[in-house]
């Protein structure tokens, strides 16, 4: 997938295929690398994705996430795949009881 030259650019010039489908979140995780509170809300959404409807709202899936990453420049390359691979093993959790696959004695 070729790099868009748009890190920290609006959706609207950027050219990759998530500027268009959701250009407010687009431009939301562009920052994830240098905005706590982004990393923050990356990490909330991925957190919560198997249990809200996010079907109304404009945003990049985690099943996209490594694409989004790859398709975009970083200032930190290796810190924002490593950010987004942390966020996408959230959001493929399920969750499981306390007590799973203990053995009590």
């Amino acid at each position: 997938m070729p790099k868009s030259s748009c890190a920290r650019r609006p959706a609207a010039t950027c050219a990759c295929r998530f500027a268009g489908i959701a250009p407010r979140h687009h431009d939301l995780l562009l920052n994830v690398e240098v905005d706590v509170a982004t990393t923050v809300e990356l990490m909330e959404l991925a957190t919560t994705w198997e249990e809200l409807d996010y079907s109304d709202q404009a945003v990049i899936p985690p099943c996209d996430w490594m694409d989004f990453a790859a398709a975009h420049n970083w200032r930190d390359p290796e810190l924002a795949f490593r950010l987004f691979s942390l966020a996408i093993d959230v959001a493929a959790r399920r969750g499981e009881p306390a007590l799973a696959g203990r053995v009590w004695r």
